[in-house]
């Protein structure tokens, strides 16, 4: 078993090295997430084909889940991830990052264009192209963090 620790540098260099002494690995491509309180996620563990890739999180455009397959988008290209949206929505800092929908999160500052359609809805245009739908479940939590 392997876990990945999400915490302030300090913080997660004594879980680990406690961690370790119980036997137990750690690492970024661990099963399973131990999430200090207030700490998020500064880089995502995708693949690329057969390869591990490090993301920062600050080169994220968004994260979307289609059936089972979540994929995170960046400026580099789109890279499969391991974990599921609602551990990813907890990982990362809500200042930066929102749920528009059930299938995806975006970040706030690559958002380039909102089009208002019927239906309480939004269709984003982010960075590089990408669109995604801001769904009537999350059109007022998105209006309030916009200023819309």
């Amino acid at each position: 078993m392997k876990i990945r620790v999400i915490a302030d540098a300090a913080q997660r260099a004594e879980i680990e090295a406690w961690l370790r002494e119980k036997g137990v690995d750690t690492g970024d491509d661990g099963e399973l997430l131990l999430t200090c309180p207030g700490a998020w996620a500064d880089r995502l563990m995708g693949r690329d084909g057969g390869n591990l890739v490090p993301i920062p999180t600050a080169a994220l455009i968004g994260v979307e889940s289609c059936g089972h397959e979540v994929t995170a988008r960046t400026a580099d290209g789109v890279f499969r991830l391991q974990e599921r949206l609602v551990q990813l929505e907890r990982m990362l800092d809500p200042e930066k990052f929102m749920r528009v929908s059930s299938s995806a999160i975006i970040a706030r500052d690559r958002v380039r264009r909102i089009t208002p359609t019927l239906f309480q809805k939004f269709i984003l245009t982010m960075e590089g192209g990408w669109t995604v739908d801001v769904t009537r479940s999350y059109y007022q939590i998105f209006r309030d963090a916009f200023g819309i």
